[in-house]
């Protein structure tokens, strides 16, 4: 027997007695075809940027996902700048780069894109359960605060003033951007100058309520409620 063939047949025996949740633990990458902004004025304008890419990633949801890498399907390299990328367009929804959000501790967030479920000139989107990093878990209304990965400057926003009721056994924030507006490019945080996501209360709301008075609200909005009236604001805008 040949040493080649004997080196075989050891291979072979190793792999069998290798326990089988090695094998099931291992998760293949996904490739997402997508669409990039690289500012959030440049997703209100819809000016994608001029490249042909794709996301490879072993974490995606309806809500989220996770890119490992972007690439240019046409030199096979890995897109310039793609760590400063604001949003992406993926299977007709928009996703944001979680490292524009401000009142996280970011560290921990590159790559990682949420979901908008109001997109305009206004973006939000409800921060539950359905979200990476979850942040709370049906106590939150109960004082137990943010959870985990999210730094101590999130409890700031966990008193009643950020939360918006879903039931009787949950509250939850709600993120909220404004895409026309600027911050200063920041290297160290990866962030071009876009706008930055953060938590809104309720009397933020109202502030951006009572410039359009049309809109109806109820004295105790829920969380539906301050979704709803930022459509309505996008249209409005939108219809000037």
């Amino acid at each position: 027997m040949s040493i080649f063939n004997f080196f075989l047949k050891v291979l072979f025996f190793v792999l069998l007695l290798m326990p089988f949740d090695t094998y099931a633990s291992a998760k293949p990458k996904d490739t997402l075809e997508v669409s990039l902004y690289l500012t959030s004025q440049d997703l209100y304008y819809n000016r994608p940027m001029d490249v042909n890419a794709i996301a490879l990633t072993d974490d995606v949801t309806e809500n989220y996902f996770y890119a490992n890498k972007i690439i240019d399907k046409k030199t096979g390299k890995k897109v310039k700048d793609s760590k400063f990328i604001w949003a992406i367009k993926y299977n007709n929804g928009v996703y944001v780069n979680m490292g524009y959000i401000n009142d996280m501790d970011v560290s921990s967030t590159i790559g990682m894109y949420i979901k908008l479920e109001i997109v305009g000139e206004y973006c939000a989107l409800i921060y539950d359960d359905r979200m990476p990093y979850k942040c709370l878990k049906g106590a939150m209304s109960n004082g137990l605060g943010l959870e985990g990965y999210i730094n101590s400057k999130i409890n700031e926003h966990s008193d009643d003033k950020f939360l918006w009721y879903v039931s009787e056994s949950e509250s939850v924030p709600i993120l909220y951007c404004k895409l026309l507006e600027k911050e200063y490019r920041n290297f160290q945080l990866s962030r071009n100058e876009s706008c930055l996501l953060q938590f809104i209360s309720k009397n933020q709301l109202k502030k951006i309520r009572e410039k359009y008075p049309e809109i109806a609200m109820p004295n105790e909005p829920k969380a539906i409620d301050a979704l709803n009236c930022l459509e309505k604001v996008n249209l409005l805008i939108k219809n000037k």
